[in-house]
């Protein structure tokens, strides 16, 4: 981080930490959930350069965003379930249980058609008004983070990318292999155009 960088984060930091935790506050995870916190969406993607390593740091964010609503949302307390059509549904967490707060926290990194794929591919119920989904665990053993990406091709404004992504143990890892394509949309930044499993 630039020296410069250095005092402008602190600054922000000593002048915004009210304003800061209470915006990334509907975005940590509730305790009953074991997920990753999610970041706020970051300033970065609407920069017009686009590299592997940012590559690598925006698909990231959109898969912890998109475990986060496969989690359920920000769940509190015990969780309300009821029973749907032989199956055991729960309903969404506050930050995520309309159909509109859902596809805008995913649109935070992933491009319109993209979210509403994703949506869709969810098989979400609305029920007494409120998003809900068959109560289930899941979870992702690849390592996002610690991707390493390569540019596969592309223009100025859209991009594609291999990313092998490390899984399960670290003195032993096997990969898994990822390709993503990136989009600038005007005005919005960069977002992720693929669906990602």
């Amino acid at each position: 981080m630039k020296q410069t960088d250095k005092k402008r984060y602190v600054s922000m930091l000593l002048g915004g930490a009210i304003g800061i935790a209470s915006l990334l506050a509907p975005l940590a995870p509730a305790a009953s959930v074991a997920a990753s916190p999610v970041p706020a969406s970051s300033s970065t993607w609407k920069s017009t350069t686009m590299n592997e390593k940012t590559a690598v740091r925006l698909v990231t964010e959109a898969v912890q965003r998109l475990r986060h609503v496969q989690q359920g949302g920000a769940l509190q307390g015990k969780i309300s379930t009821f029973m749907y059509k032989g199956k055991e549904y729960r309903y969404l967490g506050k930050d995520i249980d309309t159909k509109k707060e859902y596809l805008a926290y995913l649109q935070k990194t992933f491009t319109p058609s993209v979210s509403e794929a994703l949506y869709k591919q969810a098989g979400l119920i609305v029920y007494k008004g409120r998003l809900a989904q068959v109560n289930a665990d899941g979870g992702d053993m690849r390592q996002w983070g610690n991707a390493q990406a390569t540019f596969v091709k592309g223009a100025k404004w859209n991009k594609e990318y291999e990313l092998k992504i490390p899984m399960g143990d670290k003195t032993n890892p096997s990969f898994a292999t990822v390709r993503v394509k990136l989009l600038y949309l005007k005005g919005i930044g960069w977002r992720v155009a693929t669906v990602i499993k």
